[in-house]
């Protein structure tokens, strides 16, 4: 935890439990536990350009767009961008300790 930041990911991997929301609501709970760690500084995730389904729910939940990394994937023949989200958590306590 030197940094403060924790990363994350989802992923349903059964095509037709897509769209009911599983997604956003354990996005939801886990972003919810990460805030409530004061040494946590920082939330991150990444999602492919082309997952639209995946940005939009970070975004709904609190994450915004920090940075896109162009042509960083190789998908389906041609090359995608990776979109860099972050929330920030107003909880966090500047320790000392995680310059250690």
């Amino acid at each position: 935890m030197k940094n403060g930041t924790a990363d994350l990911g989802i992923l349903i991997g059964e095509r037709k439990e897509w769209g009911k929301g599983y997604g956003g609501e354990a996005l939801g709970l886990v972003l919810k536990m990460l805030l409530q760690d004061a040494t946590i500084r920082k939330i991150t995730a990444g999602a492919m350009s082309e997952n639209k389904g995946m940005i939009k729910l970070a975004c709904g939940c609190g994450m915004k767009i920090e940075a896109v990394i162009p042509k960083y994937f190789f998908w389906n023949g041609k090359e995608a961008d990776l979109v860099c989200m972050a929330k920030y958590n107003r909880s966090f306590r500047d320790r000392k300790d995680l310059s250690e």
